[in-house]
């Protein structure tokens, strides 16, 4: 069904797309759209009280409104932070894998006191208006500056006053629609103590789901409902798209890159135009689309990647006389939507003094307590692993590019061509022999002025790889592959052609495993630790029987809550709560 799809937008994009949007031309493509389910979403996040200087956590759930299972349409989802004037703090852009994903943000020390919407969505979702994305409200104080007005409570902050809790611990226990449960082998522990968190299946159903677990301090909370996935319902769910002369399409294979090539002189559009992306780096993406009637461009990035920097160009010897002009994320209109103002009193100073003095510390010392990037996987080049590899440092050392061909590379030769050097690369034996170029590959990036490396340096250059087969990249056929990798990996940096367009890619968030203290055998005893954070699992998976975590408390006392949201196999929403002290 997913393939069927695919199939449809990508009909469209050869058609009419652009910038993100196309043209519904014909009532069939309407129809066909209106047959591709709707989407909503639900984010657990870690807290909606924060301090400048704090981390914000959140897991996004992505589900088919029809079949409330988690949706295997979108494979990218974004989020969003803006205050009340519309001025956004931060929007990510995560990628989901069987319908969810996850990331975090850290509130700079500048962001201003005040209230803050939480935003979450789809491109697919956005037919249906600003009315169903997903929204929250988040209360950020920023106790490093002077100016709180907007936040004290008096006539003009009609907002309701932060909730500051006592030493009772309030009622919890797990609440959800099929019978899990959720305890901890004690409700009082002391400073550095070992917690166990136990997770009681409540069937198949349950422990084939997807889940996210948060142990945050409470002891003071924002005076906003909160959102569960129990209790979230979607405001329009059942007539929420909106197909009219323009639609968003949905990002079914992953993220998508898009843009449009103009002629230089008058700005009209070229069609049928080569162009190349290239994503350098040791896992460089190279990719070649052809622009249709309306010179609109689009690339589909199935595999992640670890770089941000890209360029584009035209490829042929007209290049020149093009401009490549890439597409931005469009963005929301924030009209409608209503926030939910808090306030503060002089009874929260305390509080908000200690809360601000732990977490500088432990901002202090943040690099004896790191989260770790997981590094993607590294996708095979799309030649495999077919080719001959020369580390230029195995060999002798000659001064020019040419002299290195000459002396000691098989396969792959310079000749004089109309005046100028080019290079050859020898096909196999009892093969066709061709007029065709190779394709060169600096540092990941398509190298169309082979002039270039000819005139780089060879000391600069780490290795050199040949491949002798015929490749077809795109509508383009190549006679072997010669691939260079730079020392320092920043040939990047040397590209300055007119025809080259360098472009700063808005990616998607790192994934991560989040930072776990330990006390067990002595570990980090003399390490000051007053984390209001004692756990953050984006990725919670719960065995038959049930599941057990451990953590440990830090010596920030008072009283934290443990929450587990997520939604079952079938997509049924499951909440956890469980209240416990630290004295």
């Amino acid at each position: 069904m997913i393939k069927q799809y695919f199939i449809l937008v990508l009909s469209v994009l050869c058609l009419q797309g652009v910038y993100g949007q196309t043209v519904v031309a014909t009532q069939e493509i309407l129809q066909g759209f209106k047959g591709i389910p709707q989407e909503e979403i639900f984010v657990h996040h870690n807290t909606d009280l924060l301090l400048a200087g704090e981390y914000f956590y959140y897991k996004v759930f992505c589900k088919n409104e029809a079949t409330q299972k988690l949706s295997a349409l979108s494979k990218v989802a974004y989020v969003e932070l803006v205050d009340s004037n519309s001025k956004m703090l931060f929007r990510h852009k995560i990628r989901l894998n069987e319908g969810t994903g996850h990331g975090d943000f850290f509130v700079p020390v500048g962001t201003p006191s005040g209230s803050y919407k939480l935003i979450a969505y789809t491109q697919w979702m956005r037919n249906g208006g600003i009315e169903h994305l997903y929204t929250d409200d988040i209360a950020i104080i920023n106790p490093y500056q002077n100016s709180q007005e907007n936040i004290l409570a008096s006539n003009e902050n009609p907002g309701s006053p932060i909730v500051l809790l006592g030493e009772d611990i309030p009622n919890s226990g797990g609440v959800s629609s099929i019978g899990p449960s959720i305890k901890t082998d004690r409700d009082t522990y002391g400073k550095r103590e070992r917690v166990r968190l136990q997770i009681a299946a409540g069937g198949d159903d349950f422990v084939a789901g997807t889940y996210s677990i948060s142990v945050q301090k409470a002891n003071m909370k924002a005076p906003f409902p909160q959102k569960t996935a129990l209790n979230y319902q979607q405001k329009n769910s059942g007539n929420s798209i909106r197909l009219g002369n323009t639609i968003y399409l949905p990002e079914l294979r992953g993220e998508v890159v898009w843009g449009t090539v103009t002629q230089k002189t008058n700005g009209s559009p070229v069609s049928k135009a080569k162009v190349a992306l290239s994503i350098p780096g040791q896992d460089f993406v190279t990719k070649i689309a052809n622009t249709n009637s309306e010179g609109a461009f689009y690339f589909v990035l199935q595999d992640e990647f670890g770089g941000e920097n890209a360029t584009f160009q035209v490829l042929g010897d007209q290049s020149s006389l093009y401009e490549i002009d890439v597409a931005q994320h469009i963005p929301l209109s924030y009209d409608g939507i209503q926030f939910q103002h808090f306030s503060i009193n002089s009874e929260l100073e305390d509080a908000i003094l200690e809360r601000s003095v732990y977490n500088q510390i432990e901002n202090g010392y943040y690099e004896l307590k790191p989260d770790t990037v997981k590094v993607p996987l590294a996708s095979p080049p799309f030649y495999g692993e077919r080719g001959t590899l020369y580390k230029l440092d195995d060999y002798k050392r000659f001064s020019t590019v040419k002299e290195t061909f000459l002396e000691f590379i098989d396969d792959a030769w310079t000749k004089g061509e109309d005046g100028k050097t080019v290079f050859s690369v020898r096909p196999y034996e009892n093969t066709l022999v061709s007029d065709f170029d190779p394709l060169i590959i600096v540092d990941g990036i398509i190298l169309q002025d082979q002039q270039k490396l000819l005139e780089y340096p060879s000391r600069k250059i780490k290795s050199i790889s040949i491949v002798r087969d015929k490749y077809y990249l795109g509508a383009d056929v190549f006679q072997g592959v010669i691939t260079v990798e730079t020392l320092t990996g920043d040939f990047y940096e040397s590209l300055n052609e007119g025809y080259v367009s360098k472009v700063n890619l808005f990616t998607a968030q790192p994934k991560k495993s989040y930072f776990q203290q330990r006390y067990d055998m002595g570990k980090a005893q003399r390490i000051p630790d007053f984390r209001s954070q004692l756990l953050w699992e984006p990725n919670a998976e719960i065995m038959e029987g049930e599941r057990v975590w451990e953590f440990y408390t830090s010596d920030n006392a008072g009283i934290y809550e443990i929450s587990l949201e997520g939604f079952t196999q079938s997509g049924k929403p499951v909440s956890l709560r469980k209240m416990f002290h630290v004295k």
